[in-house]
């Protein structure tokens, strides 16, 4: 329900000023609204006249809060700050409320939001003009959240003492023929029952508080004894973790040393069985070539031979001794045949051997390859060693900043738990 469909106490007071005891009837309703949602824990946030509807039953708070969290004369200063809004904010938010309803004016003026923050972290709290309205709305509207009024229930009980005074007021306003005696004397009597309220006030409160500290730091021992236990656990897990992780490493690590041993292993004996073959090669092409060289030289013997052969056949053939020009002739003539052979076989052996230059060469370059290849695995491998080790160092970083972390929280938490005036773990003001 808004404002178009349901008249609010901000229509009301626009309306005029409101009597004294109507308006206190409508802030003990609304008062009674906020204790009860604080009871509950929980906060209202946007306390204004807008937000008070006036029905037949009396003054209501509505749950319908404005969209984002616009400045107006009724917000916390600590709001304004950043600070979320807790019970004593909404009790703030309620003396303006109350102040306003009492004087037809607004405790905080501003032409604009920036304005309106400036005098509400700033401006003096104003004079309702009524000591004892003063005395309610001072504790209300203190700048400072640990020196305001902390609970809606002592406000409540001194909004029903000023109640009861201001009907006593009218009263005598209506009735000033009363005798001076009658009202002594109920003055006194209502004096002597505020005072034996406030009394039991004040002893209902020290009983709070201390059953609030008991149980504060039962709860505060409590949690304390999870954390460390959390803590323990949270270390545990943490180590097993990490020595899991070291042996999965360390069991990585060898498996790669092995796997990288055996490749080595493996490629080595190959390569040996290629060279092995191709040295094999080479011997017996060495040899076919020597045995080349052996038949070459013994079919030179042999012609060498049938040239003395055939010189002495044709000595006995001619019957006649030849003259010494035709056997040198006919010697030269077979020694040039013999010399052609051999440098026929001599230009073969040449060839073999420069074709076995080529691939002794190819050889060399083959056996450079692998052993290049070797390397390169080798090299891998031992990068991928150097990030393993790269990878277990990293790990033992982030354990050591995890256990850090956990000693800055508790830290934290206990610093925030000494601090005086500061909030304890479990948001216990």
């Amino acid at each position: 329900m808004t404002e178009t469909t349901c008249k609010t106490l901000a229509r009301r007071i626009a309306e005029g000023r409101l009597p004294v005891s109507e308006a206190l009837r409508y802030a003990m309703q609304v008062g009674d609204a906020l204790r009860k949602l604080h009871d509950a824990g929980e906060v209202h946030g946007a306390v204004t006249p807008h937000q008070i509807l006036m029905t037949d039953r009396g003054a209501e708070l509505s749950s319908e809060l404005p969209a984002g969290n616009p400045v107006t004369p009724y917000t916390a200063p600590e709001v304004l700050l950043g600070r979320p809004a807790d019970a004593r904010s909404d009790i703030f938010s309620f003396g303006a409320v109350l102040f306003e309803a009492l004087t037809g004016r607004r405790a905080f003026e501003g032409e604009d939001p920036a304005t309106i923050a400036t005098n509400l972290a700033g401006a003096a709290t104003p004079s309702s003009g009524s000591p004892a309205a003063d005395r309610i709305l001072g504790p209300c509207l203190a700048k400072n959240p640990d020196q305001r009024a902390a609970r809606m229930q002592k406000i409540l009980m001194e909004l029903k003492l000023l109640s009861g005074a201001a009907r006593r007021a009218e009263a005598q306003a209506a009735a000033p023929s009363h005798k001076e005696s009658e009202i002594a004397a109920l003055r006194a009597e209502v004096q002597a029952m505020e005072s034996r309220i406030a009394g039991q006030f004040v002893a209902t409160e020290s009983r709070v508080a201390e059953a609030q500290r008991t149980e504060l730091l039962a709860t505060e021992s409590r949690i304390a004894g999870q954390l460390t236990a959390g803590e323990s656990r949270l270390a545990e897990t943490h180590r097993t973790e990490l020595q899991a992780i070291e042996s999965r490493i360390a069991g990585q690590f060898a498996a790669s040393e092995s796997r990288v041993a055996e490749a080595q292993r493996t490629e080595l004996g190959q390569a040996e069985a290629r060279l092995t073959r191709r040295l094999v090669a080479h011997d017996e092409e060495i040899a076919a070539i020597q045995a080349s060289v052996l038949e070459a030289v013994g079919s030179i013997r042999e012609k060498l031979l049938s040239v003395s052969s055939e010189v002495a056949a044709a000595q006995e053939g001619l019957g006649s001794r030849p003259t010494n020009q035709e056997i040198n002739d006919r010697i030269l003539f077979l020694v040039d045949r013999g010399f052609d052979a051999v440098s026929q076989q001599i230009g073969r052996l040449e060839h073999g051997l420069d074709e076995l230059r080529n691939q002794h060469t190819q050889f060399e370059r083959s056996v450079s390859a692998d052993l290049s290849s070797v390397d390169q695995n080798f090299t891998a491998h031992s990068t991928a060693i150097d990030a393993a080790r790269t990878a277990m160092a990293q790990t033992d970083d982030l354990v050591e900043r995890v256990v850090e972390a956990l000693e800055s929280l508790q830290s934290a938490v206990l610093d925030q738990n000494d601090a005086p005036g500061g909030k304890s773990i479990i948001g216990v003001n």
